[in-house]
């Protein structure tokens, strides 16, 4: 084959779509730069606490109350605009029925069931944020991941999936 000459194979290879954005990925980059800028309140021990502060309210639009703290999960329904009570998983939008915190999170995400527990359900908040902010970069989250970065700690996606 001649320098310049393609084969069938070759255009086709180049009419393949690059990777594009995550549908979902402004929210989750949203989210992460909330979360980030308020260390203070992030905790995934608990969608929201402290359960000793039950009854609080977490306005929609409105910095949380002293003392509270949010999960990924409750951090991005309180983003959407939706109102959160501590003590219970629901988060209520106006005129709306509510919604339990991790299952309206996923979807305001677009995370499939896999992908909610691994961002959601993390017990640590710097591996939750790490996995969130992959979801910031890519629709077809790369993978597979390197052994040694995985082994690193480094929070990881397979093509369609988290890895943990």
């Amino acid at each position: 084959m001649s320098a310049g000459t393609f084969t069938q194979a070759d255009l086709l290879a180049s009419e393949q779509p690059a990777a594009s954005p995550h549908p979902h990925a402004a929210f989750a980059a949203r989210l992460h730069t909330w979360l980030t800028t308020r260390p203070h309140l992030h905790d995934q021990s608990t969608i929201v606490g402290p359960t000793r502060c039950a009854g609080a309210m977490v306005p929609a639009g409105a910095e949380p109350p002293e003392g509270i703290t949010l999960s990924t999960a409750a951090a991005a329904c309180h983003l959407a605009g939706l109102e959160l009570h501590v003590g219970n998983l629901e988060a209520v939008a106006p005129s709306s029925r509510a919604a339990y915190i991790p299952a309206k999170a996923a979807q305001l995400l677009g995370l499939n069931e896999i992908e909610a527990f691994a961002v959601l359900f993390t017990p640590n908040a710097t591996t939750a944020l790490g996995r969130l902010q992959r979801l910031t970069d890519t629709q077809n989250m790369p993978g597979p991941v390197p052994p040694e970065q995985e082994r690193a700690g480094t929070p990881t996606l397979t093509t369609s999936h988290y890895s943990y």
